[in-house]
């Protein structure tokens, strides 16, 4: 009885989260932080480092999927708003459209191979393949609106969780070293990757950029003295092409950045 009082409130959290947070909020400028950390001077004293660097950010739903939903997005994001880079195989944007689309294609045997059900992946794999060829005539708005049904945003999302949790179930001899409080990957992923709303660790992440080997950069909010964000990129190693997603992690939540142009 005490469980499934846990879980129904754990439920009216989330109906609420949604009723009052959009999937993502137009790009806005910094001062909206400045408001919400007024009486918080270890956060408030970094603003200004991360306006010297961001001409803003877009929020992102805080239901425990912003880190997924946010990279996936800022990757359809850049490809669309450099389509006219896409034709030329020199630009970074080009190979990074190449090389995903392709990772997508191929994702259907990594994650059989980790003991996916094909029931489970296959219409993800279709349509995510189908909503990347359509980049080259896609306007940021139907991005937008994209993320604006449930179930298209959802199917995203899963998608990305099965792509992280397929990765760390074969390479589980690498990472079965980080995952304290369980007894394998597989526990872990069964629990912390696979379901819905489950927050994202930094484990994710490194697997998330090695399997679709895209770098990402996320400037660390904390409450400590410094008046500069911490920037920590991943994968650790990156050889590829010059393509980044910028975010910003303040505790427990994801958004997205958007550098200033040089």
């Amino acid at each position: 009885m005490e469980d499934f009082s846990i879980i129904k409130q754990q439920d009216e959290i989330l109906r609420e989260i949604e009723e009052r947070q959009p999937m993502f909020t137009p790009v806005q400028d910094f001062s909206s932080l400045e408001v919400e950390y007024a009486s918080n001077p270890p956060f408030q004293a970094k603003i200004p480092y991360l306006q010297s660097k961001y001409s803003g950010f877009r929020r992102t739903r805080g239901d425990g999927n912003c880190f997924y939903r946010s990279f996936i997005f800022s990757l359809f994001e850049q490809l669309i708003q450099n389509k006219s880079h896409l034709s030329n195989p020199d630009s970074p944007y080009s190979q990074i459209y190449s090389a995903i689309k392709q990772k997508v294609l191929d994702s259907g045997d990594i994650l059989n191979a980790a003991g996916f059900l094909p029931i489970c992946y296959e219409d993800f794999i279709d349509m995510i393949s189908a909503k990347l060829e359509m980049i080259p005539t896609t306007e940021i708005s139907q991005l937008e609106d994209d993320f604006k049904d449930k179930i298209i945003a959802d199917t995203y999302v899963m998608y990305t969780r099965f792509i992280v949790s397929a990765f760390l179930r074969l390479h589980a001899d690498e990472y079965s070293g980080f995952v304290e409080g369980y007894p394998d990957i597989v526990s872990f992923c069964n629990s912390e990757v696979d379901p819905m709303n489950r927050e994202c660790e930094q484990l994710q992440i490194i697997a998330m950029t090695e399997a679709f080997q895209i770098k990402a950069e996320i400037e660390y909010m904390d409450r400590n003295d410094r008046t500069e964000t911490t920037l920590m990129s991943f994968p650790f190693e990156y050889t590829g092409p010059d393509f980044k997603i910028h975010m910003l992690y303040r505790p427990g939540h994801y958004d997205i950045l958007y550098p200033n142009r040089s």
